[in-house]
């Protein structure tokens, strides 16, 4: 099966919905409301340009390569070199349930704020709290913000080695020592991170790296995993180290602003897209490769600058609203999108409210500035407005 890819006294409405068109999505009006809400200059128009910067590349597979895991240069993999093989992994604090979606945000927003407090006041990170704000950035697909939360807990060594498996492999499964995950059983799930982005990166530029783990223990085997960015999509090597049979799935990771329109499982193309991939692995086998071909999503990508918060946003407030969607999934949207309309208004000093519509409120001379408006599509397409906006607020206020 192949795969396919306002004005006056009007309300400003601003659509965050994705339009098909050409060979990705644009988000035009959100782009316009990040800009509004971080005075950000985009970078023009059209796709981002394809010429790799400087590569930043971690160690190759090799099958005498010591275990553990392997960065490319910069913040992240200097914050990792404090973490050797003896290192225990923090305790977790237990929790009798994982929070929902609504409690997610409330807990991210207070995290936040006490986070840029204590910037502000030039106290140091706390490990604890950037620990809380990777893991969100990692469930909304934002991995390059999580490197960036990971490497501001350099100075807690046990609490990085906790921390490391949500990352490579892409697992929930406790750490052990050194921060490699405990053994998975066979037909386990990988959801690896991208690799975080090296000093050389140029905005807006796609940046060729990779990272990599070895001695990962699924079933009998023992694995080497490379994740890694290339011009023309995102490839996840697996190879047999040692052992016995292994079965695993795994989810190719998405780069920001570029959408995954074909996947491949040892270069033969399969019929889904954005699910998890399965794999079997014997001894000797050659190297396993997972490829998601990507194209450009077409939207300006926001560049922040310094600056103050909008009139417009102070004085008018904000508005998201929930586009149509399943009549059973509005009332659990709605009342996560309630929350994030919460903890968005703390955290930015205005006033912020959700709803499944928009009614109109002209400005007048007692209300002069009007509410702006970001309409939230329903399922996949919604996640991306709300992880921009949460990018955008998280880049502001911990610069």
């Amino acid at each position: 099966m192949q795969n396919g890819g306002g004005g006056g006294n009007r309300e400003r409405i601003l659509r965050g919905a994705v339009e098909p068109r050409g060979v990705g999505f644009r988000f035009p009006a959100l782009t316009m409301f990040l800009q509004a809400l971080l005075l950000l200059a985009p970078v023009p128009s059209g796709a981002p340009p394809r010429a790799p910067a400087p590569q930043g590349i971690a160690k190759p597979m090799d099958a005498d390569t010591a275990p553990g895991v392997y960065l490319p240069e910069g913040p992240a993999q200097r914050a990792w070199a404090s973490v050797g093989p003896a290192t225990v992994p923090a305790r977790r604090s237990p929790q009798p349930a994982a929070p929902g979606p609504a409690e997610t945000w409330r807990l991210w927003g207070e995290g936040l704020a006490t986070e840029s407090a204590a910037q502000a006041a030039g106290q140091p990170a706390s490990p604890q709290t950037r620990r809380a704000l990777a893991l969100f950035a990692l469930d909304q697909g934002r991995a390059l913000d999580a490197w960036g939360h990971l490497a501001a807990c350099g100075a807690d060594a046990a609490m990085l080695a906790d921390l490391m498996p949500r990352f490579l492999p892409g697992t929930a499964a406790p750490a052990g020592p050194g921060g490699l995950p405990r053994p998975l059983p066979d037909g386990a799930l990988l959801t690896p991170a991208l690799p975080p982005r090296t000093p050389a990166a140029r905005p807006g530029v796609l940046e060729w790296r990779s990272a990599s783990l070895f001695g990962l223990r699924v079933g009998e085997a023992s694995l080497a995993l490379r994740v890694a960015v290339e011009s023309t999509g995102v490839q996840v090597d697996v190879q047999h180290l040692s052992g016995g049979p292994a079965r695993l799935r795994l989810r190719i990771p998405e780069p920001p602003g570029y959408e995954i329109r074909v996947e491949y499982v040892d270069w033969f193309r399969q019929d889904t897209l954005r699910e998890p991939l399965d794999l079997k692995i014997e001894p000797g086998d050659r190297v396993h490769t997972f490829f998601g071909r990507f194209l450009a999503r077409r939207s300006d990508q926001p560049v922040p600058l310094p600056g103050h918060m909008p009139a417009g946003l102070l004085q008018g407030g904000l508005r998201l609203v929930l586009s149509a969607g399943p009549d059973e999934q509005v009332a659990a949207a709605l009342s996560e999108l309630d929350a994030a309309a919460r903890a968005i208004g703390h955290l930015l000093g205005i006033v912020v409210t959700a709803s499944s519509e928009a009614p109109a409120q002209p400005s007048s001379a007692a209300r002069p500035w009007s509410c702006t408006t970001v309409r939230i599509p329903p399922g996949s397409a919604g996640r991306r407005v709300l992880a921009s906006i949460a990018a955008a607020i998280e880049a502001r206020l911990l610069p």
